[in-house]
């Protein structure tokens, strides 16, 4: 897959965010577990901005990305699940669409 492959793959990826985050509009959609619509988001922006640091913590050092174990990232979005449902779903689709953003400007980055 070429460089512009994956840059165009995640443009579409975030303009589908967009569409999904639209159709919510202001609705409280609540989940299985204890969810929310806006706690998934804000969950989703939380591990954009992980991976984004892994990775330029990557690209600075060279050092291999090191990744959480299955139980650490459990607790993780167990830890979270409060605050994350607590979000207001207008924060949290900014934040999800910043966190996108900022992880495609990362790779883009690390593609040139």
């Amino acid at each position: 897959m070429s460089e512009t492959d994956h840059v165009a793959r995640n443009r579409a990826s975030r303009e589908r965010l967009t569409s999904v985050i639209a159709r919510l509009g202001e609705r409280t959609v609540v989940l299985p577990d204890g969810w929310t619509a806006a706690a998934l988001l804000t969950h989703l922006a939380f591990w954009d901005r992980f991976s984004t640091a892994r990775l330029e913590k990557h690209l600075r050092d060279g050092a291999p990305m090191e990744l959480p174990s299955e139980t650490v990232t459990d607790l993780v979005n167990e830890a979270g699940l409060a605050q994350w449902t607590a979000t207001p779903l207008s924060v949290a689709a900014a934040l999800v669409t910043d966190a996108a953003a900022a992880m495609d400007r990362v790779i883009e980055r690390g593609l040139g």
